[in-house]
């Protein structure tokens, strides 16, 4: 029942059509088939990586998961969302944000993603850093880490217009998740969703900074 269940998934996710968006930074470079909870435990019937694939990239057959290199938009969301690391990249790590962030020295800072049409404006004087990927694709645990030394404000206000809208669900969760966490440990939840688009007047001119290449002194 399982390994039918995991065919009609592929026969699913092969017949989308390709999303046309330019290629992100996070990629899959290594597949590691011998962790997947359906080549170790057929009963787990885990489909986190399918369900979160927003262009088909991924498949199974015969109890694997595969990747589709040419289907793969780059967006970082199998990442974070697989329970056992099966995937990882050598093109892009979640880490490069609190680096970018200890690089800043600053307190306070917004998040928005590479296809986020209007980074550089809003209500606050605060640097914005851009990641090449989704939102989605920062784990929850990096949340945490992050929101115990700085305020951050996320930026999901455009997504509803993007063509892998659905991919907020999953960069919401985690977000809440790590606001949790940090409650449970009598920190302040330091992490604010930005999910309604912002006022026409009063928006600022704001520095924007990759998170993913090194800031140089001049």
């Amino acid at each position: 029942m399982l390994e039918n269940h995991a065919l009609r998934t592929k026969q699913v996710n092969s017949s989308m059509p390709p999303v046309k968006l330019s290629l992100m930074s996070a990629t899959p470079s290594s597949v590691h088939i011998a962790r997947c909870l359906w080549q170790r435990h057929q009963e787990a019937a885990c489909n986190y990586c399918l369900n979160a694939c927003p262009s088909g990239a991924l498949q199974f057959s015969n109890r694997e998961i595969h990747l589709n290199e040419d289907r793969c938009l780059g967006c970082g969301v199998c990442l974070s969302v697989c329970p056992v690391e099966c995937f990882e990249t050598e093109d892009w790590s979640e880490r490069s944000l609190i680096t970018t962030l200890q690089r800043l020295k600053t307190d306070n800072a917004e998040i928005a993603c590479r296809l986020h049409p209007s980074p550089q404006e809003g209500t606050e004087p605060v640097p914005v850093l851009q990641l090449g990927t989704c939102i989605a694709a920062i784990s929850p645990g990096l949340w945490f880490e992050i929101g115990l030394e700085y305020n951050l404000r996320l930026h999901l206000d455009a997504c509803s217009d993007c063509p892998i809208s659905h991919l907020s669900n999953y960069a919401r969760q985690a977000i809440l998740l790590a606001n949790s966490w940090l409650q449970s440990c009598e920190r302040p939840a330091r992490l604010e969703i930005l999910d309604t688009p912002l006022p026409e007047p009063a928006l600022n001119k704001r520095r924007v900074i990759s998170a993913e290449r090194p800031i140089l002194n001049r």
